[in-house]
């Protein structure tokens, strides 16, 4: 780097840096706080119970809007709120005063525990800009004594399972749905640990948790259609969920992944604790730790400092196998330069000695076309007076197949893969993804791609994008005109949702220009208006989908359009608008390649199927007969 362009480097952040530092940030108003007056109420079936809940702020309250959520299977609305909808009360208004209250009334019409918790909640100050920062996850629960007989008729209607074990969300592990248990109103037989309980909202649903003494993180039931029950760990910044297991070895522990904790000690990683079986595990008294646990069953505690000569020799190979690598690198970058050198010369000489020669053979090749095309014949004709031509297809896929190499060592990180390259350790098995495969789209055709998980459907995509060069075979189109909606990439999580839009806009290929124009377009067409600020951490598996599809889907479509899994975006009333826009885009015009395992989507929007099973291409041809022949397959 020149020192020119070093200063001017410089010069950037300091202008970044003065800009953050004095650029006029939003002022917020003093707290405020939502509030039930009871925490619990008791009843009997067919009671009436009127519910107070209170705003209470320090200033004057301007415009405010509060959305409600109750269980509408053992609760049923009576009056008080401004609106209700499907199990959800808006309270909205403008107060002029420091407090807002409203008397909710329910009847009760089943026994049970019902809960009522605040979803969403705003308010501002009056005649002004400002808004309050008010604590939104205010709850309360209605116990209402006699038969519990919704349960059954509730997990049906939501969720599509006849068990009586109360459910309060679905979390979709590997492929599988599983159903989250209401630790609220039921809790497992043999949870035999000591344990405290974290209550929070997750995808619009109030779920209690378990923790162990140190809330790192958080644990809770997971059900089967079948009803089987499962621990699973679950990390609230990231939305993942891990397996536990138990283990005995001088008493009992649980253990799950380092990956389920928000906070890690420093010294320890998830590619760390991988390599070296370290876990996160808890006693029956509740203590937490993190451990290291072998495969004979013995648990140790985890030492940082234990590997430390260890890591120290790990660094010093490292540095000397890189020195190595430069000086290698170096000899290799001399020699070739020497030898171009070389071959340069020698070229001049042949380029000068053939430059008449191919002036020769230009001007003889000419007069050979021109005497070939005074003898060709004319074009055959039609009826109508057209020449007779040949549809060309806009997409050929010609016997492509594709291979990774997989290691079957699981190296930490480029330290541990070089010492076990040098140890010889490093070996290799070949998965074959694409096997063969060959077929041709034309202009205006709408292509499904169907076929079971792992069969290679998205790895074709991916091919004929551009985005992956296939082992063997080819694919012939024009990509500058093709684009590869597909959801999830590009985000970081770490930035807020607006700094996302313009971050995943910029990748796809918008213009700032463009992403100014269709913001609020985005914003609207995602349901995020008031979520826009927050972290893209702190949101649920949904809003990130709905971000996605939002930010994707605003351009206007290409000529040749792939999609890959983007028409199951979201809770059903989003689906079915995303639906809606993805029709649009197919029927535009372009011409389109799609995978979904949505047979109905398939059914209704294809004009042709391609079946690809286990990387082969199984059949090629109509819709519903290759959609036939494949659900017969997976009977």
């Amino acid at each position: 780097m020149t020192m020119k362009k070093f200063l001017i480097v410089i010069s950037a952040f300091l202008c970044i840096f003065l800009t953050g530092i004095f650029n006029p940030v939003d002022v917020m108003a003093a707290d405020g706080e939502i509030s039930f007056d009871e925490q619990s109420y008791g009843a009997a079936d067919g009671d009436t119970v009127n519910v107070l809940m209170s705003l209470d702020c320090e200033n004057n309250i301007g415009a405010y809007d509060i959305e409600i959520v109750y269980d509408r299977y053992r609760l049923r609305y009576e009056g008080g709120g401004t609106s209700e909808n499907n199990g959800v009360i808006r309270l909205s208004g403008n107060a002029d005063a420091d407090t807002v209250q409203a008397s909710l009334q329910f009847t009760a019409i089943s026994g049970g525990a019902a809960e009522i918790f605040v979803r969403s909640a705003s308010a501002e100050v009056n005649e002004s800009n400002e808004k309050y920062d008010i604590s939104n996850n205010a709850k309360s629960i209605i116990r209402v004594g006699g038969t519990d007989t919704v349960m059954q008729r509730a997990n049906q209607e939501q969720f599509g399972i006849n068990v009586q074990v109360p459910v309060c969300g679905t979390a979709v592990i590997q492929g599988k749905t599983l159903y989250i248990v209401n630790l609220a109103q039921y809790m497992p037989v043999g949870v035999d640990w000591k344990y405290n309980t974290v209550t929070d909202i997750y995808e619009n649903h109030l779920v209690t948790y378990l923790a162990a003494s140190d809330y790192n993180t958080r644990f809770v039931y997971l059900m089967d259609e079948y009803g089987s029950m499962y621990l699973y760990s679950y990390n609230s910044m990231t939305g993942n969920y891990f397996p536990c297991y138990v283990i005995t070895d001088d008493q009992k522990y649980y253990y799950t992944s380092v990956e389920a904790c928000t906070q890690l000690p420093d010294g320890l990683t998830a590619e760390y604790a991988s390599s070296r079986g370290v876990y996160y595990t808890f006693k029956m008294d509740g203590s937490a730790s993190f451990c290291s646990v072998a495969s004979d069953g013995n648990v140790n505690a985890w030492n940082a400092s234990a590997d430390v000569s260890e890591e120290h020799m790990r660094t010093v190979i490292y540095v000397l196998i890189g020195v190595l690598a430069i000086l290698f690198v170096i000899v290799i970058v001399v020699a070739a330069a020497a030898i171009s050198n070389r071959r340069y010369r020698k070229k001049s000489l042949r380029r000068l000695a053939l430059k008449q020669q191919l002036e020769a053979d230009k001007t003889a090749a000419a007069k050979t076309q021109a005497s070939m095309r005074r003898a060709a014949p004319a074009k055959t004709k039609s009826s109508k007076g057209k020449a007779l031509r040949t549809a060309k297809p806009v997409i050929e896929v010609k016997n492509v197949t594709m291979k990774f190499k997989i290691a079957t060592f699981n190296s930490s990180g480029i330290k541990e893969y070089l010492i076990q390259k040098l140890k010889g350790n490093m070996n290799y098995r070949e998965l074959v993804a694409l096997d063969n495969v060959s077929f041709n789209v034309y202009k205006g055709e709408v292509v499904g791609i169907i076929g079971t998980n792992g069969s290679g459907k998205s790895t074709l995509l991916r091919i004929v994008s551009g985005a992956l060069r296939p082992t063997s075979g080819e694919v012939r189109t024009n990509r500058r005109r093709l684009q590869l909606l597909t959801l999830g990439t590009g985000f970081d999580y770490e930035l807020t949702a607006r700094e996302n839009v313009y971050l995943n806009g910029a990748i796809i290929g918008y213009t700032k220009e463009f992403i100014d124009e269709n913001y609020d377009k985005i914003v609207k067409f995602a349901e995020l208006e008031d979520f826009m600020e927050e972290k893209v951490k702190n949101f649920s598996s949904g809003m990130v989908s709905r971000l996605g599809f939002a930010i994707a889907t605003v351009g206007d479509a290409a000529d040749i359009l792939i999609l890959d899994e983007v028409l199951s975006v979201g809770d059903e009333f989003f689906r079915k608008k995303s639906l809606a826009r993805v029709k649009e885009m197919i029927h535009s015009g372009s011409t389109v390649l799609m995978v979904s395992h949505a047979l109905s989507s398939i059914l209704e929007n294809c004009t042709k199927v391609v079946w690809i099973e286990k990387g082969r291409l199984k059949m090629v041809g109509e819709p519903r007969e290759v959609c036939e022949a494949y659900k017969r397959y997976g009977n």
